[in-house]
Order: C-alpha cells, then sequence, then structure tokens
C-alpha cells in the first residue's frame, strides 16, 4: 500500500512546484499514468501451462492490491487461499469490485420505496 501511494504522490502535480509532478520537475518530462489501475478492481491473471486443455480455465480471479518494488508487474491477492501473486500477464476489469455480488446494504429501489 505504500509503494501505490508513493507513486501517485511522484505523478501528482504539486502547487509549490508549480503545477507540475516532482518526475516532471526533474526529468522535464511529463510522467506516463497509463500503468495506473484501479486499486482493489478485479483481475484476471492468465496460466502460462503447456499443458492445458482448450476446456480447462486460462485466467484466474484474483483483486489488485498494487505494484511489486522488485520487479515489474502488478502484485495481486486471492481472497479464497489468502496468497499474493506478482505477474505482468494480466486483464483489469476496473469497472467491477470484488465484494460486488456480496451486497451487504439493501437494494436502492427498496431505501426509496420506504420513504
Amino acid at each position: 500500500m505504500h509503494e501505490y501511494g508513493s507513486l501517485y504522490h511522484q505523478q501528482a502535480t504539486q502547487p509549490r512546484l508549480g503545477f507540475v509532478s516532482p518526475f516532471e520537475k526533474l526529468k522535464n518530462v511529463k510522467p506516463t499514468v497509463n500503468y495506473f489501475r484501479v486499486f482493489g478492481c478485479v483481475c484476471y491473471v492468465f496460466i502460462v501451462d503447456e499443458h492445458l486443455s482448450k476446456f480447462e480455465k486460462k485466467a484466474i480471479r484474483f483483486i489488485f492490491v498494487g505494484y511489486d518494488e522488485q520487479k515489474k508487474g502488478w502484485r495481486c491477492c486471492d481472497l479464497n487461499t489468502n496468497r499474493t501473486y506478482v505477474s505482468r500477464n494480466i486483464v483489469f476489469d476496473e469497472a467491477s469490485s470484488w465484494w460486488a455480488n456480496k451486497a451487504v446494504l439493501p437494494d436502492t429501489q427498496e431505501l426509496l420505496s420506504r420513504r
């Protein structure tokens, strides 16, 4: 979590630096932020195995938890086994959340009908 905030801080504009990022001030180049992903979104990590049949699963569903410091890749967590993996072969589903199916709050229509 610390490195996620640190990456954002390095790329965010700063008023005291003339509304440029620390990276841009140092390198005189705008930072690329296309590798930023929504923290906590669902991601699918591809299984690299030559022995998979064409009917077996090719990817496993994980939750995105950050960036790795040692390797170039994204850090993902399997909440079923509580294990963390680092991979570069990932597809992100930033529109959905891991907890979307497990709604705790009542439906919006139900709340509005109580009024």
